[in-house]
């Protein structure tokens, strides 16, 4: 209230000591720490210790003395609990990655072999972060498609040069969600009549495939 603060503030003035109190540092150091909003209603203006002077921390000492237990003001929620709002931001992502999956989910099913998305063990740093390669179209069966020619076990964007640049394990471990190799990515479009998505050509370079760049000096993304 009101009264009580200024009756506070009276006393703080009267019994601010000469020198400083390491004790008193330290209680509200961690009161501040614990009650930021509290303190700075107290103070009338933003509770930085450091900038606080020795009347100052002898009224918020005094203040917590008073009110041992402030109203804590209640917390918003976090994703995933309920009440939470996403921000702009999040909605546009999850309209993004369910764009990207019917876009994904339709070339797939155009294709005229049966494949799957695998990952390419070849890189350096996938033991550590799985961060390097990229997720490849991974043929199930032999294509031949005009002069574009793959056998089963293929990435569609493998060629005799980077064959040995491949290194997949097909099976329940390979990544279900969309490839991010631009390459298979837009030889699959030229095998179909689709027109690309471009929520999918633009899915090869998200943070991590960029993070691993930066780590390896190298962008090429195998």
């Amino acid at each position: 209230m009101p009264e009580r603060l200024a009756e506070l503030r009276a006393r703080a003035a009267e019994q601010t000591p000469r020198f400083a109190d390491p004790a008193r540092l330290q209680r509200v150091a961690a009161r501040v720490s614990a009650h930021y909003e509290w303190a700075t209603a107290v103070l009338g203006h933003e509770a930085e210790l450091r900038r606080m002077d020795s009347t100052e921390v002898v009224l918020l000492d005094l203040a917590a003395a008073a009110e041992p237990d402030p109203p804590v003001r209640p917390r918003s929620p976090r994703p995933g609990e309920p009440g939470y709002e996403p921000t702009a931001a999040e909605l546009a992502e999850i309209e993004r990655r369910r764009a990207l999956g019917a876009a994904w989910a339709e070339l797939k099913k155009a294709l005229p072999v049966a494949v799957q998305v695998a990952y390419n063990y070849s890189g350096g740093l996938h033991l550590a972060t799985y961060l390097s390669g990229a997720h490849h179209i991974l043929l199930q069966g032999d294509l031949v498609a005009g002069r574009i020619r793959r056998s089963e076990h293929q990435a569609l964007c493998q060629t005799p040069s980077r064959s040995k640049q491949m290194i997949f394990h097909p099976g329940p471990e390979s990544s279900q969600g969309p490839p991010n190799c631009k390459a298979c990515i837009e030889t699959a479009y030229k095998i179909t009549d689709l027109a690309p998505a471009e929520v999918l050509l633009n899915n090869t370079r998200h943070p991590a495939r960029r993070l691993a760049s930066a780590l390896s000096g190298a962008g090429d993304g195998r």
